[in-house]
C-alpha cells in the first residue's frame, strides 16, 4: 500500500506542478503582452455566448461553476439527493446533452448503467465528453462485489429515490436552464416511473471496470480533476483561458486547505478507532488517504442497489461486535433500512453522510467543500 501511495503522490505532484507551471506561464504572458488599449477594445466587444456544460453529478457541477465563473452555464443531470449509480434521464436531458459544449462525468463506470444510453440517444459528439476519474490515478477496487444489479428495485419512493428525507425531494417547479441549481423537478421526470427497459444499451449485471470511481472523497485527486476542467474550458474558449486557470489555481488552494483541515480533524481519532462500516463501498479513497480501515459494508458492492444475503448481514453484525465499532455510516442517497436493522442488532449508531450528491440549500453540504467538511465532522464525532 505504501508503494501505491508513493506512486500516487509522485503522479499527483508531477501532474499538478506541470499544469500549474503551464498556467502561470500563460497568465504571465497575458499580463505582459496585453496592451491597455487592446484591453479596452476587448471589454467593448459583445459578450460571447456562455459555454454550455452538462454534468452527471451535482458536485462536479459545483467544480465546473467555480472554474468557469460567469463564462459558463452549468446543468447537473443528477438532482439533489439523487443516486449517481442509478438515474433515469428524461427527453429534456437528452436534448441538453446534445446541445452541450462539454459533458463532464465522473466515469470509471459510476454512471455506466444510464450514461451510455443517454449519450447514444443524444447522438453526442464523443470529443466533448470527459470522464474526469480516468485522469486522477484511480485506485483499484478494495474487494467489493464487482457486479451491479440494475434490475427492478422494491425500495424506491414515489419520486424515484429512496426514503432519505429532505435530500430526496425534487422541486415542484421545472428546473430553469440557467444552471443556478442542478435539480430536476417532478414534472421533468413524470413520464419515467419505474422503467426497466434499457433497450440495446442496458447494463443488467454490468461488471465494473478495475477501478473505484468514488475519487471525490479525496480532495487531492479532486484538485487534479479541477485542473482538467480548466484545461478543457481553455481549449473551448482560449480567449478566457487565463480566467479558468486562475479560478482553478485558487480553488486548488482551497482544496489544499481542506486536506490540511481533514488531517487535523482526524488526528482526534485514535488509530485503533479509525474503523469504517459504510452503506456500500464508497470510502476507500478517504480511508487510504487519512489512515482509516473499511472493515464492513452493509451492501457488499460499489453499486447501491444490490440486495445483500442474510449470511452477509450476519457476518457484518459479528464484525461490528468483534471490533466494537460505534457507528455505521449511511448515505443520504441510499436507503438506511438495512443499516438500521444492523444497528438494532449491534447497538451501533447510524450516522448519515453525503456521498453521491450534495445536500439541499442551507444544509451546509450544498457545495463540495461544505459536503466534505460536514462528512468529516460527522465521522470524527462518531468515532473519537
Amino acid at each position: 500500500m505504501l508503494d501505491r501511495k508513493n506512486r500516487y503522490g509522485r503522479f499527483a505532484l508531477t501532474f499538478a506542478v506541470g499544469l500549474v507551471a503551464f498556467a502561470l506561464a500563460f497568465l504571465s504572458a497575458c499580463a505582459t503582452d496585453q496592451d491597455p488599449q487592446e484591453s479596452a477594445k476587448e471589454a467593448a466587444k459583445p459578450s460571447a455566448p456562455l459555454i454550455q456544460i452538462v454534468t452527471t453529478t451535482n458536485f462536479v457541477a459545483d467544480w465546473a461553476r467555480v472554474v468557469g465563473g460567469n463564462r459558463v452555464e452549468v446543468f447537473s443531470l443528477l438532482p439533489v439527493g439523487g443516486d449517481p449509480h442509478h438515474f433515469q434521464p428524461t427527453p429534456r436531458d437528452i436534448a441538453r446533452v446534445a446541445d452541450a459544449d462539454l459533458v463532464l462525468a465522473v466515469g470509471l463506470y459510476l454512471e455506466a448503467a444510464w450514461l451510455e444510453e443517454l449519450l447514444h440517444n443524444a447522438s453526442a459528439d464523443e470529443s466533448k465528453i470527459v470522464a474526469l476519474g480516468e485522469g486522477v490515478n484511480p485506485i483499484e477496487f478494495s474487494g467489493a462485489d464487482m457486479h451491479d444489479d440494475h434490475g427492478d428495485e422494491d425500495d424506491h419512493s414515489e419520486d424515484g429515490h429512496d426514503d432519505n428525507g429532505e435530500e430526496g425531494e425534487h422541486s415542484d417547479d421545472d428546473h430553469e436552464d440557467n444552471g443556478d441549481e442542478g435539480e430536476h423537478s417532478n414534472d421533468d421526470h413524470e413520464d419515467h416511473g419505474d422503467e426497466d427497459d434499457h433497450g440495446d444499451h442496458g447494463h443488467e449485471g454490468h461488471v465494473h471496470g478495475a477501478f473505484d470511481p468514488h475519487f471525490w472523497f479525496d480532495p487531492l485527486r479532486v484538485k487534479i480533476a479541477v485542473y482538467d476542467i480548466a484545461a478543457r474550458l481553455a481549449a473551448i474558449d482560449p480567449d478566457n483561458a487565463d480566467v479558468y486557470f486562475r479560478n482553478a489555481l485558487a480553488y486548488g488552494e482551497e482544496l489544499d486547505e481542506l486536506h490540511a483541515w481533514i488531517q487535523d480533524q482526524v488526528s482526534a481519532v485514535e488509530p485503533e478507532r479509525r474503523l469504517l462500516v459504510t452503506s456500500h463501498d464508497s470510502l476507500s479513497y478517504f480511508a487510504e488517504l487519512y489512515g482509516f480501515e473499511v472493515v464492513g459494508l452493509v451492501i457488499p458492492s460499489l453499486s447501491t442497489h444490490v440486495e445483500p444475503s442474510a449470511e452477509h448481514i450476519a457476518e457484518l453484525v459479528e464484525v461490528i461486535r468483534e471490533h466494537d465499532v460505534p457507528a455505521l455510516f449511511g448515505e443520504t442517497t441510499v436507503s438506511d433500512r438495512l443499516a438500521q436493522a444492523v444497528a438494532r442488532e449491534t447497538g451501533a449508531e447510524v450516522v448519515q453522510l453525503y456521498s453521491g450528491s450534495l445536500g439541499p440549500e442551507g444544509s451546509g453540504a450544498d457545495t463540495y467543500l461544505g459536503m466534505v467538511r460536514t462528512n468529516v465532522t460527522r465521522i470524527v464525532e462518531a468515532l473519537k
